[in-house]
């Protein structure tokens, strides 16, 4: 697989969750098992969407340039969001003891195997794509 391919997938997939996040933000929260009635989680969960909405579309801009350093950079991004994002759903989950939610282990299966994409494709950058 490309990178560029690779960083498209990860920009569906955020471009899915930002888009949930804004358009729905009550059944969102709802479903991660918040209350959809409290204005301030589906203001957090708006707020969210927004930040996933700018970092994925910084990454649909970029997905084809042969610069290392931006190419890099979107990677480490990648990486501190999914690793970062399982390490505070572990801790939630298993130290906090929060309810888990039904589709848990498929998201964290999907943050996983895009932040082991995001280490081997920024460790397997080229020399011929750097500039």
């Amino acid at each position: 697989m490309k990178i560029s391919n690779f960083i498209l997938l990860v920009n569906i997939y955020g471009f899915f969750l930002a888009g949930s996040m804004l358009l729905l933000p009550s059944n969102t929260v709802e479903y991660f098992g918040g209350n959809p009635e409290n204005l301030q989680e589906t203001g957090l969960m708006q707020y969210l969407g927004v930040a996933h909405l700018a970092f994925n579309t910084f990454g649909f801009l970029i997905r084809k340039t042969l610069e290392k350093n931006t190419l890099k950079a979107f990677l480490t991004g990648v990486m501190i969001a999914t690793f970062g994002g399982l390490a505070v759903s572990f801790y939630n989950v298993f130290a906090k003891n929060l309810p888990i939610h039904s589709s848990a282990i498929i998201d964290w299966s999907i943050w996983a195997i895009l932040g082991i994409g995001s280490i081997y494709f920024f460790l397997n950058l080229s020399k011929k794509t750097a500039k």
